[in-house]
């Protein structure tokens, strides 16, 4: 199954028929998705037809292009400043992040290896501090068995 598939069949099996989106359509069509995306996103007119181009073709990119159409600043780019949030957590909870591994493009994954990390022919590594580790009494490089169920 491919990623948009893999999304869809999520949708259905969550929303089912309370969605008023056409679930099946998208995972059945990969132009349908793009026949939607040409609708809502100026410059993708003919989105099936230039993909089908074997030399490519240039996707709309404003930032390349140097236009920032903004209400308050005309053609220039607008930054803000975020704070960073401050999490605190009990002595006993861990904050979990993501990471992509150089075969991974989005959610496709294209390989088990990761070569930046060490790790050969497995995708579900949870990698922990080693303070974390030995105050939680673990020990590293244990391997842990995890089923995840999927419906297809």
């Amino acid at each position: 199954m491919n990623e948009t598939q893999i999304v869809c069949c999520m949708a259905i099996a969550t929303l089912g028929k309370k969605s008023v989106i056409n679930w099946q359509r998208y995972a059945d069509s990969y132009d349908a998705v793009r026949d939607d995306i040409e609708k809502c996103i100026p410059g993708f007119d003919n989105y099936n037809e230039k993909v089908r181009h074997k030399d490519g073709f240039y996707l709309p990119n404003a930032a390349r292009e140097g236009k920032f159409i903004t209400q308050d600043f005309g053609d220039k780019a607008p930054f803000s400043l975020t704070g960073i949030p401050e999490n605190k957590l009990d002595a006993d909870e861990y904050m979990m992040a993501t990471t992509r591994t150089h075969d991974q493009f989005n959610t496709t994954i294209y390989g088990l290896d990761d070569r930046y990390r060490g790790i050969k022919n497995e995708r579900r590594v949870v990698f922990m501090n080693q303070k974390d580790i030995e105050a939680a009494g673990f020990k590293g490089g244990i391997r842990w068995i995890c089923s995840i169920m999927m419906m297809v």
